[in-house]
């Protein structure tokens, strides 16, 4: 995923992309500031605690981890743990140059877990199939935290002469050879970029995301 380079989401993708970017408008807090031709926008994002239960798949009984607005992004047979999409408006005429995650709050939610691998992907013509468990060892047999690292970068997008930067936030990790599961309570995203052009004051940034925030619900409607 760190090869996508910028392009224009399909049509397919739009009404979950634009969704998720309304979310974030409302919930999440941003802050940029100019410095000569670098521009900083930070973003905090705050995590509930997980829910975790028992289920049994093919005679086998694994921990199915929940978080709230997370969702798997993993691949088949690597352990499913919660992710979240950050979608970050970056300031007009201007490059992405950095990218930190710092966290914060870490909790232990214990050890001996048993988390359940993702499944493979079934097609639309085959709905009635149970999708195979089948475990990569490569991950599985490690004694290392999974995914391993806070965020992903997935890439940046155009949507209407806006640039937008997409994340996966990694807020649980996994080991699957002790069975610890932690997380963090609280991601705190730092990007900068650099000025391609005149720099943009807050004043001027803030108002466009709420032109683009309006124009993402007419688009909805």
């Amino acid at each position: 995923m760190n090869n996508i380079k910028s392009k224009h989401f399909s049509k397919t993708m739009k009404p979950l992309f634009f969704s998720t970017i309304l979310l974030l408008m409302a919930f999440s807090s941003s802050i940029i500031a100019n410095s000569d031709d670098t521009q900083i926008v930070q973003l905090k994002y705050s995590f509930e605690k997980p829910s975790i239960y028992s289920i049994e798949i093919e005679n086998s009984i694994y921990d199915k981890v929940t978080l709230p607005d997370c969702y798997t992004a993993g691949n088949p047979g690597e352990p499913n743990i919660p992710s979240k999409g950050a979608y970050i408006l970056l300031p007009p005429k201007s490059k992405l140059s950095n990218i930190q995650v710092e966290v914060k709050d870490k909790t232990s939610l214990g050890f001996g877990f048993n988390v359940e691998p993702i499944g493979e992907l079934i097609p639309i013509t085959n709905v009635k199939t149970s999708p195979k468990l089948v475990k990569n060892l490569d991950v599985y047999e490690k004694n290392n935290f999974y995914p391993g690292k806070s965020y992903t970068e997935v890439g940046v997008y155009s949507f209407r002469g806006y640039d937008i930067l997409v994340l996966l936030l990694h807020p649980m990790q996994y080991n699957p050879v002790t069975g610890e599961l932690f997380y963090y309570k609280e991601l705190k995203i730092t990007v900068e970029t650099t000025s391609d052009g005149e720099l943009v004051f807050l004043e001027i940034w803030l108002e466009m995301s709420l032109r683009l925030e309006t124009r993402l619900i007419i688009l909805m409607l």
